[in-house]
């Protein structure tokens, strides 16, 4: 992880941000410098003691759009991407991809929770944006893109419900098949068409509903031995 951290002046310059109480602002910063490479801070309570801040200062930060936070603890810098870039070789991708794949990235650069509006193209558009483009050079410049874009998540299925990065899904096919994850990335998809629903981790949906579905026919397929064992005891 790298131990430089940088700030845009568009954003603490802003109104939003300077109308804040000082304590909110200088939260902000501590929490941006102790950020992981994609903005995500897992230990906000110690930092916010650190800082002299109270638990009011961090509800201002998340009210005003400043921070995100997620069930699980974790929060994420929202501006991340516009105060700060790395060259592929000094970027270290951060270790929370459940809460990652939650977010989308907007033509601003901004993280966002959920799913993006737009059609599937102009999303799949933004997963190949680079977060880190400081580069001497074009080659450096596209293997950051590269690097940073497979845990960039994309909608999956025919009405795009279904959130996965690069990562997951290629990891999903090397574990199941291509097959078997196509398909249930569509039964998925269509279950949150149908029952108007949205799962916060994807990868995991597929993967519970892979596995229950396996030990379901092997419970089954258990139970089939068990008759027909039972039909040939009796004849005999």
């Amino acid at each position: 992880m790298a131990n430089r951290r940088m700030f845009s002046k568009a954003i603490l310059d802003s109104d939003k941000f300077l109308e804040m109480p000082l304590s909110s602002q200088a939260l902000y910063v501590h929490l941006a410098l102790r950020a992981d490479d994609d903005g995500f801070v897992r230990n906000e309570k110690i930092i916010r003691r650190m800082a002299g801040a109270s638990e009011d200062d961090m509800k201002l930060l998340i009210e005003n759009e400043f921070i995100i936070s997620f069930d699980s603890g974790l929060i994420v810098i929202r501006h991340w991407l516009i105060h700060n870039s790395l060259r592929s070789d000094r970027y270290c991708p951060t270790v929370y991809q459940n809460e990652k794949s939650m977010l989308y990235v907007d033509d601003n650069k901004i993280y966002n929770l959920g799913i993006p509006d737009g059609n599937q193209m102009s999303y799949q558009r933004l997963t190949q944006v680079s977060i880190g483009k400081v580069s001497s050079d074009k080659e450096s410049e596209d293997e950051g893109s590269t690097a940073h874009a497979r845990f960039i998540p994309m909608s999956f299925g025919e009405y795009h419900h279904v959130l996965l990065s690069e990562y997951q899904y290629n990891k999903l096919k090397e574990d199941f098949g291509e097959d078997t994850v196509l398909t249930y990335i569509r039964k998925v998809d269509e279950y949150c068409q149908l029952k108007g629903v949205k799962y916060n981790d994807y990868n995991l949906t597929i993967r519970k509903w892979i596995r229950k579905d396996s030990e379901n026919n092997d419970r089954n397929s258990g139970n089939a031995a068990v008759s027909e064992s039972s039909v040939y005891s009796t004849d005999i």
